[in-house]
């Protein structure tokens, strides 16, 4: 009876850390081309602080949908949050080749799917220097779309620091006229 006891608290403990693991990650890959070039949030909210290259240095990407006149912030953290609301984030799934982030905004869900296309039977798609690719869902929750529409923008920025690798590199800029 005893010997059963003890086996049962050592499967216990030796598969409950397995178990863990598969509601948190310690970082969820966002854009991972390669080691130069990857992209990270360190938290479990993707909107709860500012996304990173694996090595820890802040390569900010933000993301704030706008839903009938109100802000919400859902991708990383913006400088001015005095008028931005945290979206809910409802759920987190990472799979090989994609991390995959739902939302409610207001009286929108979001589903946010980072996508990466390095798949190793496709060399000419392996071989893009700049693999940028994700996929944004909106869905009206709670209304009837033809009697009471909503209002959505999407806005999505990265920061400088996203392009540089070493803190001396310059960076100039030109304005562009909007037509």
């Amino acid at each position: 009876m005893k010997k059963e006891f003890l086996t049962t608290i050592a499967f216990a403990l030796l598969f409950s850390g397995t178990f863990a693991q598969l509601t948190k990650a310690p970082a969820y890959p966002l854009i991972a081309h390669d080691p130069y070039f990857s992209i990270w949030s360190f938290t479990d909210k993707l909107n709860e602080s500012q996304t990173k290259h694996w090595t820890g240095k802040e390569q900010p990407l933000i993301g704030i949908v706008k839903v009938d006149g109100k802000a919400y912030n859902f991708l990383g953290l913006s400088e001015d949050q005095k008028d931005i609301t945290p979206a809910v984030q409802k759920s987190v799934q990472i799979t090989a080749t994609q991390t995959t982030y739902q939302f409610i905004c207001g009286s929108v869900s979001l589903e946010l799917n980072f996508l990466s296309t390095l798949l190793m039977n496709n060399l000419d798609l392996l071989s893009i220097p700049v693999d940028l690719k994700f996929k944004i869902f909106f869905g009206c929750e709670h209304r009837n779309f033809i009697h009471h529409p909503c209002h959505a923008r999407l806005y999505c920025c990265n920061s400088i620091e996203l392009w540089f690798t070493i803190s001396y590199q310059s960076c100039s800029s030109i304005s562009i006229p909007a037509a």
